[in-house]
């Protein structure tokens, strides 16, 4: 099971607090005939003069398409030599089929970031689980919500980029460390695990799983407007609920070795 430990419970708690497209009944109907509605990105402007960048525009200069590059033989040849190759870019999509847990973590988040800064709406169907939700920075999962719920996730977009504009450049990305055990539990989808970036009573949190053997987010955490009674609420909550879900696995020690007989 996992486990939380106690500097980061009090850490997070003092400064914090589904349904798939196919079945959500609120999904508007399509009406025959009906002309598509473009959508138009709006990306974030970048910093102008010495200001200081924030989390999101820390991000606007990566490209929300391709995520690298790699060497190949030229379409059609099986083999080449190395001054015969060519370079093909490998997009974020591409990329994804490849994430694994825990060691590709920290890409899946930086992806989910880009798009944000890109407001890529359409990157979010291999960012996230189908299923995904949005509530509260808490692992309560206070106030959860449908990402994918009648606008394609325009809504949860929208407040991931107002709460990633709140948070400095210097925001860290914060993962809790898995030991070899707890690394196995988490790249076989046994175990989940939650990251997060947090400032103050700012926070972005984030919950990770595998999804059909691919690492995706199935749950994001965030307030939407900078929180004032943060503390208070959660203090409230968990009096009512008790201590809120681990974010790390907590190893046990090894029994102890049997005593030889006298």
């Amino acid at each position: 099971m996992l486990d939380n430990s106690p500097w980061l419970g009090r850490a997070l708690g003092a400064g914090l607090w589904a349904t798939t497209l196919g079945c959500d009944p609120n999904v508007p109907e399509v009406v025959p005939g009906a002309e598509p509605v473009e959508r138009v990105p709006r990306p974030i402007s970048p910093v102008v003069g010495e200001a200081s960048r924030n989390l999101l525009q820390s991000y606007i200069e990566r490209d929300p398409v391709v995520a690298d590059t790699r060497r190949v033989c030229p379409e059609g040849r099986p083999a080449c030599r190395d001054d015969e190759t060519v370079t093909v870019p490998i997009t974020w999509e591409q990329e994804s089929h490849t994430w694994t847990l825990p060691y590709r973590a920290k890409r899946l988040v930086v992806g989910l970031m880009i798009a944000a800064g890109h407001d890529r709406l359409d990157s979010l169907r291999f960012l996230l689980t189908p299923d995904a939700q949005w509530g509260w920075p808490s692992t309560y999962r206070i106030g959860a919500r449908p990402v994918f719920a009648g606008d394609d996730g325009e809504e949860f977009l929208r407040v991931l980029r107002a709460v990633a504009e709140r948070l400095p450049e210097r925001t860290k990305w914060v993962s809790q460390p898995a030991p070899p055990g707890v690394s196995v539990l988490l790249s076989t989808g046994a175990e989940p695990m939650w990251t997060y970036y947090v400032d103050g009573q700012n926070a972005l949190l984030m919950h990770l799983v595998l999804y059909r053997g691919e690492a995706r987010i199935d749950y994001v955490g965030m307030f939407e407007t900078a929180p004032e009674e943060a503390a208070e609420m959660v203090k409230a909550y968990a009096q009512t609920h008790g201590e809120p879900p681990p974010f790390a696995a907590r190893l046990r020690p090894p029994p102890a070795p049997p005593t030889p007989a006298e």
